[in-house]
C-alpha cells in the first residue's frame, strides 16, 4: 500500500469527485498562453471535477471555480500579454511556439482551477438557531 514512486495511493481521498470545496491556498489555473498561474485569492469555492494521487503532494484535484466574479480575477490574473502573434515576430525561426499560444488561447478557460488536499479548508456551513 502506498509508498514512494507509486500510484497507488497511501489512504483515501478526503474529498469526492462532486464535492464543492473552499481552496484557502494555493490555486493554479493555465494562463492564456498555456503555462500556469498561481492566482492571488481570499478562498475560493470549486467544485472538484477529477481527483488523482501524487506520491510526493498527496490528492490533487482538477477543479472549477464557481462564482463568475472569482472566474473574473482568475481571468485578470491569467491573461497574458505574449499572444502567437508575438512568438512568430520575436522567435521567426520556432514557428512551434506561435502554434502552442494559438493552441492554449483557443482552449484559454479560467473556470479550470487545480489545487491539492493542503489547499483546501472546510466550506462554512450556515449557522442553525
Amino acid at each position: 500500500m502506498g509508498g514512494y514512486d507509486t500510484d497507488e495511493p497511501d489512504y483515501e481521498s478526503p474529498h469526492q469527485v462532486g464535492d464543492e470545496v473552499l481552496v484557502t491556498g494555493i490555486l493554479t489555473v493555465k494562463n492564456s498562453v498555456g503555462g500556469t498561474e498561481s492566482i492571488d485569492h481570499d478562498g475560493v469555492v470549486c467544485k472538484i471535477e477529477k481527483a488523482f494521487w501524487d506520491y510526493e503532494t498527496g490528492w490533487r484535484y482538477n477543479g472549477r471555480i464557481l462564482s463568475e466574479a472569482d472566474i473574473g480575477r482568475a481571468r485578470k490574473q491569467s491573461l497574458s500579454s505574449y499572444d502567437a502573434e508575438h512568438y512568430r515576430r520575436e522567435y521567426p525561426d520556432q514557428p512551434h511556439l506561435a502554434e502552442s499560444a494559438e493552441r492554449a488561447a483557443a482552449e484559454y478557460d479560467p473556470s479550470k482551477a487545480y489545487f491539492c488536499e493542503h489547499d483546501i479548508s472546510p466550506v462554512p456551513q450556515p449557522q442553525v438557531r
